[in-house]
């Protein structure tokens, strides 16, 4: 049933639009164990990282630069 002057249908709520909410599940769970030599790897990771780009960008300071990181490599 349309109307030029109202053309939103009004729908009545039933009991039956209604559910129970399901208990919540535990939190979110670490893909993988973080362990120290895990914590470790990452950080000597980011630390050549950070020194890899200090020197390039020492070396080329007026280049602009975006970086991505994708598949553990930088592009940039």
């Amino acid at each position: 049933m349309s109307n030029k002057n109202n053309p939103i249908q009004a729908v009545k709520i039933t009991q039956r639009d209604f559910r129970e909410t399901p208990p919540p599940k535990s939190g979110p769970k670490p893909l993988r164990e973080v362990t120290k030599e895990l914590v470790d790897k990452l950080q000597s990771d980011i630390d050549k990282s950070t020194l890899e780009l200090k020197q390039h960008f020492q070396s080329h300071p007026n280049v602009p630069a975006v970086l991505k990181v994708q598949g553990g490599i930088i592009l940039c």
